[in-house]
């Protein structure tokens, strides 16, 4: 009896102790999260606290970490971060991120080792809950004004109480987060709180304040992604949680709420058709300068030089954290060029982003990860263990995973640790559901034995030969990216330097570049010769530049990085006719309008008309010039410019008025001709794109006193964008200077004619 006691009490005593080292263990990440993430870091140092935190887990456990199916891919997963280090331009900004990575990790580790029954799993979910209420609140009071794409109001926080304020300050934010950022932190969160909302216990109570939370700060950050991904969450969820025959009618209803949304939400003065082609419009096409990057053209644009960079370092990745870098040193574009483009943070894709930080070694880990993870989650909701957790933490996982295809994720920065927090969680219900599987299962069943020895001596003969033959075909297929990703890591990280002269370097590169030509397939063919296109440039040598260019772009014309390089080389020669010639008309003449615009003003006036040379029927390089010549009021010269533009720009997107040509031919001749007669009436249905010719037009016109004319093209400018506020202004001054000057007149002439 006493021995039982004895050993009573020191169960309890070494239960004690775990206790004590899981609470520590969480102490010290979080801890080293708050060294890592907040905007003081200290990466050392929390790299340290995290090996802390190991530590107390081997002293308690005696192991480093727990037993787990997830332990390979992690451990593949630390190899290819490894890896990425070495290719980086900027190991500071590589190391950051690598910290990052590493937290992330140790909190899966933690959440398989610690999170063992229910009550643990139980514990774990209400502190998920309340990091993602946590993160969502001051996400949204530190989220920068989100663009206007489900709304005519961008900043809907406008309309929520004014306690924002003086959160704002409390909490100590600058409004600098990102929209689609917040919101696709926001989708790991809300399916959960959606399904324990239906759990018949106390949790429904923390439950349904939060997904109110979550749902308001999803709605408010307008970002289509993470909405998308949110929805279909949910309804794979309903699917998966009702029975076979009600699909059927949760199908249906799930699609009459969505067309009753869509209709709400594209109800306007205009048809619900007109509405809904803009909407489309504007997700396919985005808006003019730094919108088109939210766009799908915008992200086409940019997943195709992410592509080139993966195909050209296939292994070790561009490094951790460089791609805006790496991007505009070396695979430019016309949308993302590192002169005259906006700096891009990441590849609007978390696929394409990982294998760009990790190579595809590390998008293999991340992918096998998270299956593991969907696997854990599914089982346990199978076994019913803790299924509402399981059901809704996989939801969540699934709708980031939606929202990660147009948007680079959280695998890295201050909401990581919600993804890996949840990969954690699922993978420990994986862990509960296996632990209950073996105890209720028998021994496995006997592998099969072949009964005759010479076949299996046989069988052992052939299958060593067509391994053998598989080992030499996958390695001819190897030695063509392994010899480009060597090149390119040298080529990206040496600079110039070493390339000036004859040396080791430069004989090295040679000979990867020579093997990777020799032997390349498919698109390594193309992307060898981009490489020894940039070693020439390197060298200065811009002749074979331009030769191995040429090549390049006519083996890959699917490539816009090469297409706009060689265009960039033809201007930089003075010939910016072939430049013209290799871009096409649109995308030369919008990218002359750029230059000329960031050029000084003497000199912009030239790229404007070589726009209007490439392309006479586009309206803006017309614009441009008009605009620099009103800044240097050289008025006259303006008005050329304007009646030139109005003659010859074709309007294709016009509705269809019979007035609007008569009334622009009317107003180029008045630009010329001040006595030109002009319409009586100015026309209704004017494109937008007018809008800016005609608001010159009433600047060149006002300039030389013809207020009637410049009164009548301030009309057409405010029919053509009725949303303009400064169309409107002017047009209310022009009315209130028109009326001044015909009292003026009449009481001029009263006084001529005597009482």
């Amino acid at each position: 009896m006493v021995r039982m006691k004895g050993a009573l009490l020191m169960a309890r005593g070494l239960a004690g102790i775990r206790c004590l080292a899981t609470a520590i263990e969480w102490l010290l990440l979080a801890l080293a999260a708050s060294l890592l993430l907040l905007p003081d870091h200290s990466p050392l140092l929390g790299l340290a606290t995290i090996g802390g935190s190991l530590a107390v887990r081997r002293l308690a456990t005696g192991r480093w970490i727990a037993l787990s199916r997830m332990n390979a891919p992690l451990v593949l997963l630390a190899l290819a971060l490894l890896m990425s280090l070495v290719p980086s331009v900027r190991p500071e900004r590589s190391l950051e991120m690598f910290c990052q990575i590493v937290l992330g990790m140790a909190i899966v580790w933690t959440c398989l080792a610690t999170c063992r029954s229910s009550t643990a799993i139980q514990l774990a979910t209400l502190l998920f809950l309340g990091l993602g209420t946590t993160i969502a609140i001051v996400g949204l009071v530190g989220m920068a004004e989100p663009p206007a794409k489900l709304f005519e109001e961008p900043d809907l926080r406008l309309l929520l109480p004014p306690a924002l304020g003086p959160l704002e300050v409390t909490l100590g934010v600058d409004r600098s987060f990102n929209s689609n950022d917040v919101g696709g932190t926001v989708v790991l969160f809300a399916p959960l709180a959606l399904t324990l909302i239906w759990v018949r216990n106390w949790i429904r109570i923390i439950a349904i304040p939060t997904a109110v939370v979550l749902l308001t700060v999803l709605i408010l950050t307008q970002s289509r992604s993470a909405l998308i991904g949110t929805v279909i969450a949910l309804v794979v969820g309903a699917v998966w949680a009702v029975e076979k025959r009600r699909v059927c009618f949760l199908s249906i209803v799930v699609i009459t709420s969505l067309a009753g949304v869509l209709t709400i939400m594209t109800f306007d003065n205009f048809s619900i058709w007109s509405r809904i082609s803009a909407v489309i419009s504007q997700v396919v096409f985005g808006e003019a300068g730094s919108g088109r990057s939210v766009s799908l053209a915008g992200r086409v644009e940019l997943w195709m030089p992410a592509l080139a960079m993966i195909v050209d370092m296939p292994f070790s990745g561009i490094g951790l954290n460089t791609f805006p870098v790496v991007l505009q040193e070396f695979y430019p574009t016309k949308y993302y060029d590192p002169v005259y483009s906006p700096f891009i943070s990441n590849a609007h894709s978390i696929f394409l982003q990982t294998a760009l930080d990790l190579g595809l070694v590390g998008l293999g880990a991340c992918l096998w990860l998270s299956i593991l993870a969907v696997r854990g989650g599914r089982a346990a909701a199978r076994r019913g263990i803790e299924r509402p957790l399981a059901i809704g933490l996989t939801l969540g996982l699934l709708a980031h995973g939606v929202y990660g295809l147009m948007n680079a994720g959280t695998l890295a920065g201050r909401p990581s640790i919600a993804l890996w927090s949840l990969l954690g969680l699922l993978g420990a219900l994986g862990e509960m559901e296996s632990m209950v599987t073996t105890g209720k299962e028998g021994q496995g069943v006997a592998s099969w034995q072949p009964a005759s020895k010479g076949w299996r001596s046989h069988r052992s003969w052939v299958q060593s030969a067509i391994g053998g033959g598989l080992i030499l075909v996958a390695s001819s297929i190897l030695v063509a990216p392994v010899a480009l990703n060597f090149s390119r890591v040298v080529l990206q990280r040496s600079g110039a330097a070493p390339f000036r002269e004859e040396s080791f370097v430069l004989s090295f590169v040679q000979a990867n570049l020579a093997l990777a030509t020799r032997l390349g397939w498919g698109p390594y063919t193309a992307r060898a010769l981009a490489a020894r296109s940039l070693l020439a440039r390197l060298r200065g040598d811009t002749d074979t530049q331009l030769t191995t260019l040429q090549a390049a772009v006519a083996a890959a014309p699917w490539d816009p990085s090469l297409t706009h390089q060689l265009g960039v080389l033809y201007l930089a020669r003075g010939e910016w006719r072939r430049a013209a010639e290799v871009w096409g008309e649109a995308k030369a003449g919008e990218f002359f309008i750029r230059i000329g615009k960031a050029v000084a003003p003497p000199e912009g006036l030239e790229w404007y008309s070589r726009a209007q040379a490439v392309d006479p029927t586009d309206w803006r390089p017309y614009v441009a010039a008009t605009e620099e010549l009103l800044d240097a009021q050289r008025f006259h010269e303006a008005g050329v410019v304007l009646a030139k533009g109005l003659s010859t720009v074709e309007w294709k997107d016009v509705a269809s008025d019979e007035n609007a040509d008569a009334a622009r031919r009317a107003l180029a001749e008045r630009l010329v001709d001040s006595t030109t007669p002009l319409p009586a009436h100015a026309p209704v249905s004017i494109s937008v794109a007018n809008g800016e010719l005609f608001a010159n037009a009433a600047r060149v016109l006002e300039s030389r006193s013809d207020v009637a004319g410049a009164l009548y093209a301030a009309q057409l400018a405010s029919h053509a964008d009725p949303s303009s506020v400064v169309y409107r202004t002017r047009l209310e001054s022009l009315r209130q200077r028109l009326a001044e000057h015909g009292l003026a007149q009449g009481a001029q002439r009263s006084t001529m004619l005597g009482p």
